[in-house]
């Protein structure tokens, strides 16, 4: 099991079910960094109305971030407009909220906090994620070619006027053959709707594949 040990996001918990998945996280070995000094995100994970209550309380117990983000384990909640919150996320698919969040943490490590091959930095995420928006991870192995990942990923649904990171790892980089490697991924971008914002980021790693990460915005 992969160690995702977080340094620009803090993990807090507004209520009990919170406490318990972040508990759940840990067992796993999926946690904040005590102490960095490098924290960019205070993330409060909230399951009730009484958790929305608290979020205020919660964050006053911690040393400020550059960016306050409330996380809905129940996606049914409402966050009223906060001034000390930046953003409201919950997940298209909330049955799987565990395994959604897993993936959503490991992507911010993997593209946010390790900046891979490609300039996507934490700017770039916060465009994604500013104000209310519904998430989604998909993601898919291959085996030789890039392009057997991509056309599994056809299968998901796009929502027009969203946000997209496409993000892959290859084995080894190299500059000579890199270009026919990317041609399925330049070929799957140009497929997106035309409305929204397109990011792309690769890393070498010896796990091949491919993850599309959709950040829909929830207009009130």
């Amino acid at each position: 099991m992969e160690e995702i040990v977080l340094e620009s996001v803090r993990l807090i918990a507004a209520d009990q079910v919170s406490e318990l998945v972040i508990s759940q996280l840990r067992s796993e070995h999926i946690y904040s960094l005590e102490n960095s000094s490098y924290v960019l995100m205070n993330m409060v994970l909230v399951s009730s109305k009484n958790g929305i209550q608290n979020i205020k309380n919660v964050l006053a117990n911690h040393k400020k971030a550059k960016r306050a983000i409330a996380v809905l384990i129940d996606s049914e909640l409402q966050v009223p407009e906060m001034a000390d919150i930046d953003s409201v996320l919950s997940f298209t698919n909330k049955d799987e909220f565990y395994n959604e969040f897993k993936s959503f943490l490991s992507l911010i490590r993997h593209n946010v906090e390790i900046h891979g091959l490609v300039c996507f930095d934490f700017n770039d995420f916060f465009t994604m994620i500013k104000g209310r928006n519904e998430l989604s991870v998909h993601s898919c192995a291959y085996n030789e070619k890039i392009s057997e990942a991509t056309s599994e990923l056809r299968k998901n649904i796009n929502p027009n006027h969203a946000n997209y990171l496409l993000t892959f790892t290859v084995e080894h980089y190299n500059p000579d053959t890199f270009g026919e490697e990317l041609y399925p991924i330049k070929t799957y971008i140009d497929e997106l709707p035309d409305e929204g914002n397109v990011f792309w980021n690769f890393r070498e790693s010896s796990t091949k594949e491919v993850v599309l990460f959709i950040s829909k915005q929830i207009l009130s």
